[in-house]
């Protein structure tokens, strides 16, 4: 009855596909802890994990804004009166290496084209310097960009 009852199904369920009363499916799962169906563990599916053949192969690249701290916030001095305002943001790039797992991240002042470029150039030569040839990059907006051919760009 537990295993019925761990697949999610209800007391009534049980008691129909069983044969039995509800009232005596009921009994038993309350006294095996399985009444209620939040205390009932499911299985975690497994993950679904993948990597791809060799290095370089496809390299994850995301970019976050995070807000510039300046000075001493709340928490430390309890006076949430005194703010700092327009201090602005800053981008933070990262790149993960599909095979191996490598990362690499910069912060630059801001998430813009010019950031990325420079973050794309200085990554890529990081990477070439490893002996890995990139050859695709994923981007965190699901964006494909092949690196067949572009060597010299970038």
């Amino acid at each position: 009855m537990v295993r019925l009852r761990q697949r999610r199904k209800a007391a009534w369920e049980i008691a129909q596909e069983l044969g039995v009363p509800v009232s005596t499916v009921s009994n038993h799962v309350k006294r095996e802890g399985a009444g209620r169906s939040r205390c009932v563990e499911e299985e975690p599916a497994p993950p679904v994990r993948y990597e791809h053949l060799r290095p370089g192969d496809l390299l994850h690249i995301d970019a976050k804004k995070r807000a510039r701290i300046n000075g001493v916030g709340h928490r430390i001095h309890d006076d949430r009166r005194r703010k700092n305002r327009g201090v602005g943001y800053e981008g933070v790039f990262v790149l993960v290496d599909d095979h191996t797992r490598l990362a690499y991240a910069e912060v630059y002042p801001a998430e813009d084209a010019r950031s990325t470029t420079r973050f794309l150039k200085r990554v890529l030569a990081w990477i070439r310097s490893l002996g890995i040839e990139p050859r695709r990059i994923l981007s965190d907006d699901a964006k494909l960009l092949r690196l067949e051919g572009l060597h010299g760009a970038l």
